[in-house]
C-alpha cells in the first residue's frame, strides 16, 4: 500500500505530451529556425524541404533564434544480381532489362542557438531509396533523380523530427 502511494506520487510528475502540441511551443520554435545556404541540387532540395516543413509553408523566419548548417551527400549504386535464375520464375520476364539499384542521401547537420552559438544538436541521417534502373540512359538518370527526391523528402522529415525533439527539451 505504501509502495503504491509512493509510486503514484512519483508518476504524477511524469507527463507525456504530443511533440507538436500548442502547449509544447515546439511549432513556434521550429518556425524560428533558419537553414544556412547550401550548394548543389540535392542539398538545396533538402534545405527547401526543411524550410517548408519547419515553418508550415510560411518561408524563412524574419528573426531566427536557431540556425542549422547542413552538409549533404548522395550516392547511387546498382545492386544487380548476376544470377539470371532469379528471373526465370517471373511472368513474362517482367524485369528483363531492368536492374535493382539504391540511392543513398546522407545529411550531416548542426543545430546552433544563434544568441550564444551553443550547439543544441548535431547528427548524421541517411536514407536509402530503392530504384529500378532501366537500360535507357535518360530513363536511368531520371529514375535516379526521382529516387534522390524521395530520399530527400524522407531525410527532411527525419531531421525535422530530430530538431523538434531537441527544441522541445
Amino acid at each position: 500500500m505504501v509502495c503504491a502511494i509512493i509510486l503514484s506520487g512519483a508518476l504524477a510528475g511524469c507527463q507525456v505530451r504530443p511533440l507538436y502540441s500548442k502547449e509544447s511551443g515546439t511549432t513556434e520554435k521550429l518556425a524560428s529556425v533558419q537553414y544556412a545556404p547550401v550548394t548543389g541540387r540535392i542539398a538545396q532540395a533538402l534545405r527547401n524541404e526543411l524550410i517548408f516543413k519547419s515553418a508550415g509553408g510560411a518561408g524563412e523566419p524574419v528573426k531566427p533564434e536557431y540556425e542549422v548548417k547542413l552538409v549533404v551527400s548522395s550516392s547511387s549504386t546498382s545492386t544487380e544480381v548476376n544470377d539470371n535464375d532469379l528471373y526465370l520464375n517471373l511472368p513474362d520476364n517482367t524485369f528483363e532489362g531492368h536492374y535493382p539499384g539504391r540511392v543513398d542521401v546522407s545529411a550531416q547537420y548542426v543545430l546552433v542557438r544563434i544568441s550564444d552559438q551553443k550547439v543544441i544538436r548535431s547528427a548524421t541521417r541517411t536514407v536509402t531509396s530503392m530504384v529500378d534502373l532501366p537500360q535507357q540512359q535518360f530513363a536511368n538518370m531520371r529514375a535516379i533523380r526521382d529516387a534522390q527526391d524521395r530520399a530527400v523528402r524522407e531525410v527532411a522529415e527525419v531531421i525535422r523530427t530530430d530538431i523538434a525533439s531537441a527544441l522541445s527539451r
